[in-house]
């Protein structure tokens, strides 16, 4: 009985790696919220493309390596998704992507996180992202000083946006 509970405990935790894999650009997205003149303006952008590699066995062979295409940013409405993707905020003309690489990944008080380089308008950032891996979905959440990316203007008609966006994310393998 033993040597067949230690079997299966061999069996199931070979199941906790995953090998490199694709992410599955229709189905990832990103989601993000921001203050805007006192409501909350909520959008996303799909596009998502890049690699992941999971092994809870071995978190230093563990990646994350994914670009959103900000072309794709909606917030269901045309005009102000228009002004976000001209040169006053992301200025896709020039920086179409959004890039975020990790350079570790690692499990602290039984909870993954991913510390690696956000990288927005050529302006990369190291930030630490809690993650959740389920049913090959990994999904995750912070926030972010949009400035701190040049992600903004100095128009009198955007004093009333946010500094700080959350940020939610969807990684479908």
């Amino acid at each position: 009985m033993k040597r067949f509970l230690c079997y299966l405990f061999i069996c199931l935790n070979s199941y906790c790696a995953i090998a490199q894999q694709v992410i599955n650009s229709s189905l990832s997205k990103a989601e993000f919220d921001i203050s805007n003149i006192g409501r909350r303006t909520h959008g996303t952008i799909t596009g998502m493309y890049g690699d992941v590699f999971i092994d809870t066995l071995q978190l230093s062979q563990s990646y994350i390596n994914a670009h959103l295409d900000i072309k794709n940013l909606s917030t269901q409405n045309e005009k102000r998704d228009t002004h976000l993707k001209n040169e006053d905020f992301f200025d896709i003309e020039n920086y179409p992507s959004m890039h975020f690489k990790s350079s570790q990944i690692s499990i602290e008080n039984k909870r993954l996180f991913a510390i690696g380089t956000l990288t927005i308008k050529s302006i990369s950032k190291t930030i630490k992202v809690p993650l959740l891996f389920k049913n090959n979905i990994l999904t995750g959440q912070f926030e972010i000083n949009r400035k701190d990316y040049h992600v903004h203007n100095s128009s009198f008609l955007t004093k009333g946006i946010g500094k700080k966006v959350k940020i939610n994310f969807y990684i479908v393998l």
